[in-house]
């Protein structure tokens, strides 16, 4: 993941299949990225005639608390990926943290950029120096209101 700023931002994209969870968070001034990674005794699938069991990897119980807890300081997310285990995070995260405004996705395997656009059209930006630029505006309308009414106020005792 490479080429990604440093920065906490409110926004995340998540890509989670059984092995990893690959967290991009977003906004206005870049891109962050981290993995967690499923911890598994084994990542291969045992085919074995006449024997007990289906074959399949051992789940990581501690997987979906892990991803949770990288996404601690986040309040909207896109969960994307394949098979069942965005569903179970997206179970596991509205239990955990009810405040959370979640999105879940089908989606294969999507290249880092290809993720990163998903991430900036499910969370628009609004680039912070024009909202600050229409509360000021907002706010001298409001004291050239007020400047008029004490005019009319003084006009109207004289």
């Amino acid at each position: 993941m490479s080429g990604m700023t440093s920065q906490t931002h409110r926004h995340a994209v998540v890509w989670i299949d059984h092995l990893v969870a690959k967290i991009f968070t977003i906004g206005l001034k870049g891109v962050s990225a981290e993995a967690v990674r499923a911890q598994l005794p084994s990542q291969h699938l045992h085919y074995t005639a006449n024997a007990v069991g289906d074959g399949r990897v051992l789940e990581d119980s501690t997987f979906l608390v892990r991803v949770g807890a990288a996404l601690r300081q986040r309040t909207d997310l896109l969960i994307i990926g394949p098979g069942t285990v965005k569903t179970e995070l997206m179970n596991y995260l509205k239990a955990a943290r009810p405040d959370l405004n979640l999105h879940v996705e089908s989606s294969d395997h999507p290249t880092e950029r290809e993720i990163v656009t998903l991430g900036r059209r499910a969370f628009p930006f609004r680039p912070r120096t024009r909202a600050l630029s229409l509360q000021a505006e907002s706010k001298r309308a409001a004291g050239d209101e007020g400047r008029v009414l004490a005019i009319r106020n003084k006009e109207c005792e004289s």
